[in-house]
């Protein structure tokens, strides 16, 4: 949910009140919940949610009118926020959301596009590649530097020795690396 735009959710959330039968009405391209005549923000981000944004959320409300934030988690300062407030700001975090969705199997949709391009058969040909070679070789040389100074060397000697040899396996049999030529934006 953090990934999607902010129409995306509102057609997953309209989706999800009407499986749920939850009253809404929709004004001005938002989600207002009838029973607590509070508007419907989302706001999830990969952090906690703090009192100064919630505050910025009331304030673009419609006077009159309460605010339902949806967050993936809110510290305590936005709750004793929420608390003061009486009842016109409502808090829900991810857990809780979650449960809803999951009692009526209403759940956001897969984004393709998102998922990785790597497969799990492109792991070895990472691991094994010649331009991994040098790296290889650097480390064990380093392994087998750190040998001098410890107090029990044959780890490191080992270590280093199963890098080296690591090297030269790439080196000689190693996959050549495979290079995607896409631009990001699009344009060639």
């Amino acid at each position: 949910m953090c990934l999607s735009s902010e129409s995306e959710l509102i057609n997953y959330f309209r989706t999800l009140f009407q499986k749920a039968e939850v009253p809404f009405f929709e004004e001005n391209g938002k989600i207002i919940l009838k029973k607590q005549n509070a508007e419907l923000t989302f706001y999830f981000t990969f952090s906690d949610t703090y009192g100064g944004r919630i505050i910025d959320f009331y304030k673009q409300s419609e006077k009159g009118r309460g605010v339902v934030v949806l967050g993936r988690e809110f510290g305590e300062e936005a709750r004793s926020l929420a608390v003061r407030f009486g009842g016109r700001i409502t808090l829900i975090d991810g857990a809780t959301l979650f449960l809803f969705m999951k009692r009526f199997e209403c759940f956001p949709p897969l984004k393709p596009e998102l998922r990785s391009p790597r497969r799990r058969f492109m792991l070895p040909r990472e691991i094994f590649s010649k331009q991994r070679a040098r790296q290889y070789r650097l480390y064990g040389v380093v392994m087998e530097f750190f040998s001098l100074f410890v107090f029990w060397p044959i780890y490191y000697l080992a270590f280093g020795t199963a890098l080296i040899l690591l090297s030269l396996f790439c080196f000689f049999f190693g996959a050549k690396e495979i290079k995607e030529l896409q631009n990001p934006f699009g344009e060639n």
